[in-house]
């Protein structure tokens, strides 16, 4: 730490600041935006080949193209597994010497407080971090163990592909408790993954929830007025927001266009449903096909302008971790929110509170039918769901949390150098 109390960071993270889109790249930046409230931050990413465009709050942003994997290597990799306990191909997929090399010239150039990693997949880089002498910390963005096992639960396959993706889920289990403990503290996304974080190590690292944040004053121009108003004369309109290269959300966009847009039409109810996000499936698209009343944005510019429109934001969601970001833009928006309750994992949401918790597809078609006319409902559900946005998973309330995570560690570590008054 400075003698100003100013503590410096440097952030390695995969994703870009300056399109800062989805959950992930929206999360880094929220830290970011933190730790520059404690003093100066660098960050080095990895990623596409294109620089990238200033961001306000960064002092030095480098970013490093990643390198194409030498097939012959890539194979040595993939059978590495077979011998070493910890070996999993997503703890290496992006470690390549360039980026130590940039980790390396940061510490000749700058001296650092506090280091922070984000994913299981750039864990690795831990090792070189502590070796700069500074406290470091492992940004989890999910359990990844928990999800591989909850995605593989999921999935049909051969008793040989089932031995294989057993063994695999154990060597990632001990992977992400091996960097786990080679940080000086973790972030959790939330308190189940705390938990799951503690069952994998115990109390060998201190795990602290970060919740995923947003922006909430940028929401009021989605016009919250509308949940108040009566809907029942226009067409009933579904929104889902995702990115579908993500299995999971493929899996409840289909879900939603093969049976729960359906049963409404069964019932005479006019609906439309809007799936907005990149990389829309081929699986998606055939499901679409001849559907008038199925649209398919591909990627967009913001959200914004189609969280202004009279909508129900459904989310049958059955598999994933961490917050979704989703369900809290919908909340600062005031959009009703309809979920399966494996959607709302991770965000403190109480059903019939703040939003509608519903499992089967036709108890989903029902609660949207419900909540179209009954607009007194609606209304309470928006009112509540905003209130509990803007004080538990705003970037206020997330920057005070990340300011007192960082202060312990440095405390445990060196209390001497503790001189900034926390919960400030």
């Amino acid at each position: 730490m400075s003698d100003s109390g100013e503590i410096r960071s440097l952030v390695v993270m995969c994703r870009r600041l300056d399109r800062a889109h989805g959950g992930a790249a929206l999360r880094n930046l929220q830290n970011v935006r933190a730790l520059a409230r404690l003093g100066p931050v660098d960050v080095i990413s990895v990623g596409p080949s294109d620089p990238p465009s200033p961001v306000e709050g960064v002092d030095h942003y480098e970013h490093i193209a990643r390198q194409a994997s030498v097939p012959g290597l890539q194979r040595l990799w993939s059978k590495r597994w077979l011998v070493s306990p910890t070996a999993h191909p997503m703890v290496s997929a992006l470690y390549q010497e360039s980026v130590v090399a940039a980790i390396r010239r940061r510490f000749q150039s700058d001296s650092y407080d506090v280091a922070v990693v984000e994913e299981l997949g750039l864990a690795r880089y831990l090792e070189d971090l502590n070796r700069g002498g500074c406290v470091t910390i492992f940004d989890a963005h999910n359990l990844e163990s928990s999800l591989s096992g909850d995605m593989a639960a999921s999935q049909r396959a051969g008793l040989a592909a089932r031995w294989k993706r057993s063994l695999m889920d154990r060597r990632l289990a001990a992977a992400e408790r091996y960097f786990a403990q080679a940080a000086d503290r973790v972030w959790a996304c939330s308190t189940l993954d705390q938990q799951g974080f503690a069952g994998l190590m115990g109390n060998a690292t201190p795990v602290d929830v970060i919740p995923n944040a947003i922006d909430v004053p940028a929401y009021e121009q989605a016009d919250r007025r509308h949940e108040a108003e009566d809907w029942r004369d226009e067409p009933m309109l579904l929104t889902y927001l995702g990115a579908y290269s993500y299995y999971p959300n493929e899996e409840a966009a289909l879900e939603l266009i093969q049976v729960v847009l359906p049963l409404l039409r069964d019932r005479g109810i006019p609906a439309r449903l809007q799936l907005i996000g990149a990389n829309p499936t081929p699986a998606m698209k055939a499901a679409a096909k001849g559907l008038d009343d199925v649209e398919i944005t591909g990627a967009v510019d913001s959200v914004m302008p189609y969280l202004k429109q009279r909508c129900l934001i459904v989310l049958p969601l059955r598999l994933g971790g961490g917050t979704r970001l989703k369900i809290l833009e919908a909340f600062a928006a005031s959009r009703p929110v309809i979920s399966t309750a494996k959607g709302a994992e991770g965000i403190e949401a109480v059903d019939g509170t703040h939003l509608l918790i519903r499992e089967s597809a036709a108890d989903l078609a029902e609660a949207a039918a419900t909540l179209w006319t009954d607009r007194e409902t609606r209304a309470r559900l928006c009112r509540n769901a905003l209130q509990l946005v803007t004080d538990r998973y705003s970037l206020e309330s997330t920057a005070g949390l990340i300011r007192n995570s960082v202060l312990d560690t440095l405390e445990s570590i060196s209390p001497q150098s503790h001189r900034i008054q926390r919960h400030v």
